[in-house]
C-alpha cells in the first residue's frame, strides 16, 4: 500500500519507493536507491558512495529547505533476505550507521522501511 510514504509526504517528508526493479543482490540494491534518490549522476554504486549520499541527500530539498526527514521503503524486501541475506543485512547496518550520524548531526532522520509484501495470485 502507498499509504504510509504519502502520509509522510504530507508531513513534508521525502518518502520514496525503492521498487522500480527487484533487489535481489547488491547491485540492484545500489541501482534502487540511485533511482529512487534521484541520486547525481556521480553517485559510484558501491557501499561507501551510498552511505555518502544518504548523508547528505542535499539535492532533495525543496524551496531550500530540507525535508522533515527521508524514508525509503523496499517493496518486496522478503526476495532480498532470501536471495542476498548478507546483503540486507550490510544495508541494514549502514543505513542505522548514517542515521545514527545525521541525527547526532541535528539532521533530518533518515529511516528504512522494508516491506514483506506478498504478490498476490
Amino acid at each position: 500500500s502507498n499509504a504510509l510514504p504519502g502520509a509522510l509526504a504530507r508531513r513534508s517528508w521525502f518518502a520514496a519507493r525503492v521498487d522500480r526493479a527487484p533487489l535481489f543482490d547488491k547491485a540492484t540494491v545500489l541501482h534502487g536507491f540511485y533511482q529512487a534518490g534521484c541520486f547525481p549522476a556521480y553517485f559510484g554504486l558501491n557501499w561507501d558512495a551510498l552511505a555518502d549520499l544518504l548523508a547528505d541527500l542535499s539535492w532533495l530539498q525543496a524551496q531550500d529547505r530540507e525535508p522533515a526527514g527521508f524514508a525509503f521503503f523496499v517493496a518486496h524486501s522478503q526476495v532480498l533476505s532470501e536471495r542476498a541475506p548478507q546483503t540486507l543485512t550490510t544495508l541494514t547496518e549502514l543505513v542505522t550507521d548514517v542515521a545514527a550520524a545525521r541525527l547526532a548531526a541535528g539532521r533530518p532522520p533518515l529511516v528504512l522501511v522494508l516491506e514483506q509484501t506478498k504478490d498476490e495470485g
